[in-house]
């Protein structure tokens, strides 16, 4: 139970620290420059990684068999990627900002899946 949450935990605060990041990255680039900003979002978010994976190990042992768990690890590639280009490798401001709004539909389908167990949650 205890993985669980600190799984849940992370999963909050990468979020919440993607879309601070992003906002940042829009209004006040110059903040992101900071030594926290930079190295505070790549430990969360590789507890989030290893607590997801020895959840996924504890609870389904293969889990590479589990559909749902293929689907969200694919997404989790995904959202990786277009948090890149939002916040680093978008030439210009409108690739950034879609990159971004992408990001957090890719991050929403993440949780439902998580939440329903189901490749397409919808």
């Amino acid at each position: 139970m205890l993985l669980r949450t600190v799984h849940i935990s992370c999963a909050v605060l990468t979020i919440g620290s993607f879309v601070l990041r992003g906002i940042l990255m829009l209004r006040a680039p110059a903040l992101l420059q900071n030594r926290l900003s930079r190295v505070l979002p790549h430990v969360i978010d590789t507890v989030l990684f290893f607590s997801g994976l020895f959840l996924a190990v504890m609870l389904y042992g293969a889990f590479y068999q589990q559909r749902w768990l293929l689907g969200k690890l694919l997404a989790v590639i995904v959202y990786i990627v277009l948090g890149a280009i939002a916040l680093h490798l978008g030439s210009t401001r409108k690739i950034r900002g879609l990159a971004f709004v992408a990001a957090l539909g890719v991050f929403a389908y993440i949780v439902l899946t998580a939440h329903t167990k189901s490749l397409l949650p919808i």
